[in-house]
């Protein structure tokens, strides 16, 4: 596995203002640094006990740099492993990026369609506007409002048989979503329901993403839309909150790994504990993030 991190093998680095003595370094999850080290979080107590986070890593900085009113519990050091194993799957990436131009995501604006009273369920289906080619290093654009309903599609131009895997990251509260239910504040089923983004049902299911084939073309793998018993995605944001921002981000790998392992709750809410997740072992894999804006209509 090729895998490539920050330096010093992709330990968090955080600075602390002012200093906290019952704050200290875990090897292998996050070490102190002075403000000359480089740090790529900024902890700020301020004076009224609350604390504010400055991200100053290469991605979220771009897009969320600053975290307010942060509460004073669970403690620094719990919040801090959470914060470090949110950072190293997000930053994950193969050097060799061997399908980086192969696979397509494709988000989709949907509607209902039955006309034949064919089910007693809602089906949903593409509107007809062109779908949205979701790009990396960008914000991709959605809306929240009661009634739009998204779908994704999943292409596959290569010739390997895929494994595709859809992980949530909320760099508001360092929630990690994979199989769990709706987060709050982060994204919303059309229905409550225990569901993922994206990841494989069963070890021994064929792979959802066949090779392109010579003849019928590339692959695709249609998620939140086109079947009765799937349900849509909605995006929604808090009251009096105008945008949001959150990565989301497609694993693929030739081979089935249970990415559960990257799930986690807010830090927040509970103390996640432990150190940072080893990544499961991977065959031949590749990652894209993409960048998921919510905005009022």
């Amino acid at each position: 596995m090729h895998v490539i991190y920050r330096d010093h093998d992709g330990i968090l680095k955080v600075f602390i203002e002012p200093p906290d003595n019952d704050v200290k370094s875990i090897e292998g999850v996050f070490y102190l640094v002075d403000h000359s080290g480089s740090p790529d979080l900024i902890i700020h107590c301020t004076p009224g006990g609350t604390r504010r986070f400055e991200r100053l890593d290469p991605i979220i900085s771009k897009y969320a740099r600053l975290l307010d009113n942060i509460p004073p519990e669970p403690g620094l050091p719990d919040v801090l492993k959470s914060i470090s194993h949110f950072n190293f799957h997000l930053f994950r990436g193969n050097t060799e990026q061997p399908l980086k131009k192969l696979i397509k995501v494709v988000l989709h604006r949907l509607t209902y369609s039955n006309p034949d009273e064919e089910s007693e369920e809602a089906i949903y289906i593409p509107d007809g506007n062109a779908g949205m080619l979701l790009v990396v290093a960008r914000e991709n654009v959605v809306f929240d409002a009661h009634d739009l309903f998204y779908g994704l599609s999943v292409t596959n131009h290569s010739g390997r048989r895929l494994f595709p895997y859809l992980v949530y990251f909320d760099p508001s509260d360092y929630s990690i979503q994979v199989k769990s239910w709706c987060l709050y504040g982060v994204t919303c089923f059309a229905y409550l329901v225990n569901q993922s983004w994206y990841h494989p049902p069963v070890k021994t299911m064929a792979a959802p993403l066949p090779a392109r084939h010579k003849d019928k073309g590339p692959s695709e793998l249609k998620i939140g839309y086109g079947q009765a018993d799937v349900e849509a995605f909605q995006f929604t944001l808090a009251d009096g909150i105008p945008a949001d921002v959150g990565f989301l981000k497609l694993f693929v790998s030739t081979t089935y790994v249970d990415m559960s392992i990257l799930e986690q709750q807010s830090p927040f809410l509970v103390a996640r504990g432990g150190s940072r997740t080893k990544p499961p072992v991977m065959d031949i894999w590749d990652a894209w993030t993409y960048v998921l804006k919510t905005v009022r209509r």
